[in-house]
């Protein structure tokens, strides 16, 4: 293992970790999630479309293409569920509620749950820019400071008063009339209006993509509890 392997790979994660303009809660949730669904997918799509995805009780006389043939037929037919204590239903209806769906859609699943936990950033990355400040370059310049000279820093915290100072100069009102008031006590009492020159337009669209990924983790919950609800619940819950 070499020193140029190790930088290497500290680069290419890096890159993976994308900008500093997020924090750990950030980077947990589009970053660490998304890659451990991802190896879960990995995993067990590679167990269904590599291995066997199912195992069956085949009569002595089925060999081959037999055995084959009624394991792709017992996976594609959906499973149900019996405890080891209690006898196999004899009852079809019995077993068509017991029915067990969504094992063949698992590897999909959690790719798309990937997907909607990613969102919210590629959203961001997408809109933060509209601003028309650039927080990646305020944020490395901050960062940077931090292990600076004396001089450096000094020097470094000035250019971005600077830049701050000329966003908000470029970015205020130069008109003063009805619809700008409107716009303004919009912003003031409603954050989501997203008002550029008001400066509401990053709290905004953070507000936003919060709402956004809040309401993808409870539907994710619903969705969760609703296949793999335990039997002790009362019905209501």
């Amino acid at each position: 293992m070499s020193v140029v392997w190790i930088f290497g790979s500290w680069a290419s994660w890096n890159k993976l970790r994308g900008n500093d303009d997020d924090d750990w809660v950030d980077r947990v949730n589009h970053i660490y999630t998304v890659v451990l669904l991802c190896i879960f997918a990995v995993f067990t799509g590679g167990g269904q479309y590599v291995g066997n995805p199912i195992e069956c009780w085949c009569p002595a006389q089925f060999t081959g293409s037999y055995v084959s043939y009624t394991k792709s037929y017992c996976w594609i037919k959906n499973t149900y569920y019996v405890p080891l204590e209690e006898a196999i239903p004899l009852d079809h209806d019995t077993r068509r509620q017991e029915e067990l769906t969504y094992y063949q859609w698992v590897p999909i699943i959690l790719v798309f749950m990937a997907f909607l936990f990613k969102v919210p950033c590629l959203v961001w990355r997408m809109l933060s820019g509209h601003s028309g400040l650039n927080l990646e370059k305020i944020v490395t310049m901050a960062a940077g400071t931090q292990t600076a000279e004396p001089k450096k820093r000094d020097e470094t915290v000035k250019h971005i008063a600077v830049y701050i100072d000329r966003w908000l100069e470029t970015h205020r009102q130069y008109n003063y009339n009805f619809m700008v008031r409107m716009k303004q006590k919009a912003s003031k009492v409603c954050l989501i209006m997203c008002n550029k020159r008001e400066g509401t337009y990053l709290t905004g669209l953070v507000l936003v993509l919060t709402r956004c990924f809040v309401s993808v983790v409870n539907l994710l919950l619903m969705v969760s509890i609703g296949h793999f609800r335990p039997v002790w619940l009362p019905p209501w819950c």
